[in-house]
């Protein structure tokens, strides 16, 4: 397990002078010189999905606030303020993560991606309680395997309640199953095409039969044929 977070070297709450995003840039040249022992713009600017201007200006940003050095058109480096809030910003986030995969039973690749949204809002002392949290699960775990079975069972049966009522896409239903249209990415798939066909959230949805990359869909009298991308990109609730 990842060594509990020390009151003296965490993150101080009155640390604000950074934005999330710079907390992300921060985190991200750590997690580099970490994996890589050097950090550079452009892997700073693939990692975060950036263009280049936007990673250099944030770099400016971090060495005006002392955080980081850098030679012209040189490696990142990290000075000893900018590492121990690195450090931290990087065991806040494994935090998050950790709680969310070992104790919430997620995903990884859902946790990673909950944990960049949650981990610039949580205070030291949620951080702690959850580092114990994980501590005490995991000590079930080992000592109290019958509880933690237990546990475990709770959570799974619980995720399988949810997850009868959670969104999916009409790819995901099965013949003669019928739903709710819920949601639509307008990005993907026309407007004029769906008034053509009628489809609309809360419209209520039956598939028929599939062939090849097309599924047949049943709506109120009328027939329709979606392609299998189109219908990734509609959501609906089984009813």
């Amino acid at each position: 397990m990842e060594k509990p977070c020390l009151e003296k070297d965490f993150i101080s709450d009155s640390y604000s002078e950074l934005t999330p995003s710079l907390e992300n840039y921060l985190r991200t040249i750590y997690d580099i010189n970490q994996s890589k022992g050097i950090a550079r713009v452009r892997d700073l600017a693939k990692q975060l999905r950036v263009k280049t201007p936007s990673a250099v200006a944030a770099i400016e940003s971090l060495k005006n606030k002392g955080l980081v050095t850098q030679e012209r058109y040189g490696h990142i480096e990290l000075t000893n303020k900018g590492r121990i809030l690195a450090q931290n910003l990087s065991r806040r986030k494994n935090t998050i993560v950790n709680f969310l995969v070992r104790i919430l039973r997620i995903e990884k690749n859902l946790a990673e991606q909950d944990a960049c949204l949650l981990e610039h809002d949580f205070s030291q002392s949620t951080f702690r309680k959850m580092e114990k949290m994980i501590a005490f699960i995991e000590m079930l775990e080992e000592k109290h395997p019958e509880i933690f079975k237990e546990f475990k069972k709770f959570i799974f049966d619980s995720d399988e309640k949810y997850e009868a009522n959670e969104p999916k896409s009409l790819v995901e239903l099965k013949d003669d199953e019928e739903a709710i249209i819920v949601h639509i990415n307008l990005d993907q798939i026309s407007k004029e095409k769906l008034a053509i066909l009628g489809l609309k959230k809360g419209s209520k949805i039956k598939r028929i039969q599939s062939y090849k990359d097309i599924i047949n869909f049943q709506i109120e009298d009328s027939f329709i044929a979606l392609s299998l991308n189109e219908c990734k990109h509609i959501y609906c609730k089984t009813v």
